[in-house]
């Protein structure tokens, strides 16, 4: 192989400060993140993604989803927020957690419907690396955030089939959601996810500042319902939208939340589709790409 002199060296490291090293960064992003081609997206229009982690730092830390320790780690790392599962009680204390049983990613096994918060607090979650974790709630979570209000939060409220009749259930999830954002003095900063209307049409009507965001299995549902119901935009797996289709909705005024991105490669992927938010498995990543462009 050629060996280039030291001044050759020198004299490209000086052209590149003097001139291009915005591009020259975007070039070790590519060969070092394992991306592909950023498509002529402009410095702008990276500002304007906004970066979230999905349940902290992703599917495949060392944290697990929707802990304190990975949440904070995320915000740490100069996010703008993350985006949070979220289950309710039994005597409506909001709880960060996926699954519908407990006993799949915790020592305890139960619905957290069924449960009371005095139950499920200091249950820790299952894994070699996690058993120091504990199942959190958001008030927790919120007051131990330094500068909270700065950063933005995404609920994916999980409704799992309860015993409540709907409209009992939806009234209690939505006051609980209610007494916590006036609490935090958060509102404009949450969006609100979730498969059902009719619970986003609840929280609407008494949370109007927060954002609300249909979750669709095709962007043809998404479309339809979004507009029908005058919700904010949706959210959707970020394989089952083209960049032409997030094109459409923000041409109808509509936002797009993407999830499913799993690797530096697929976050350069959603990047390109030009979403106005991105729920990321790998946030450092993502963090330096949009935050250095």
């Amino acid at each position: 192989m050629k060996r280039l002199s030291l001044n050759s060296i020198m004299c490209a490291q000086l052209f590149a400060q003097k001139y291009c090293f915005q591009w020259v960064f975007v070039a070790m992003l590519l060969v070092f993140g394992g991306c592909s081609d950023p498509q002529q997206i402009t410095a702008a229009e990276m500002s304007d993604i906004v970066a979230l982690g999905h349940g902290g730092m992703g599917i495949s830390s060392a944290f697990p989803l929707n802990s304190q320790e990975g949440i904070e780690k995320c915000l740490s790392l100069g996010l703008d927020g993350t985006e949070l599962d979220v289950q309710l009680t039994a005597d409506s204390v909001l709880v960060a957690f996926h699954d519908a049983d407990l006993g799949d990613d915790t020592k305890l096994e139960g619905r957290i419907h069924g449960m009371t918060w005095d139950q499920l607090k200091e249950t820790k979650f299952t894994g070699a690396l996690r058993t120091s974790c504990e199942v959190v709630s958001l008030d927790d979570l919120f007051s131990g955030i330094d500068d909270l209000r700065r950063f933005k939060f995404t609920f994916d409220c999980k409704l799992h089939p309860v015993e409540m009749m709907d409209g009992q259930y939806h009234a209690q999830f939505v006051g609980a959601i209610y007494r916590l954002l006036s609490k935090h003095s958060l509102g404009s900063a949450i969006a609100i996810e979730s498969q059902d209307v009719a619970f986003l049409k609840s929280c609407r009507l008494r949370l109007p500042t927060c954002g609300y965001y249909y979750y669709p299995s095709t962007f043809e549902d998404g479309f339809a319902v979004a507009v029908d119901a005058g919700f904010d935009g949706i959210t959707i797996d970020a394989d089952k939208i083209s960049k032409a289709q997030i094109d459409e909705l923000h041409a109808a005024g509509l936002k797009v939340a993407v999830w499913n991105v799993q690797s530096p490669s697929e976050n350069w992927d959603a990047i390109n589709k030009r979403p106005d938010f991105i729920q990321t498995d790998e946030p450092k990543h993502l963090q330096r790409v949009l935050k250095n462009f």
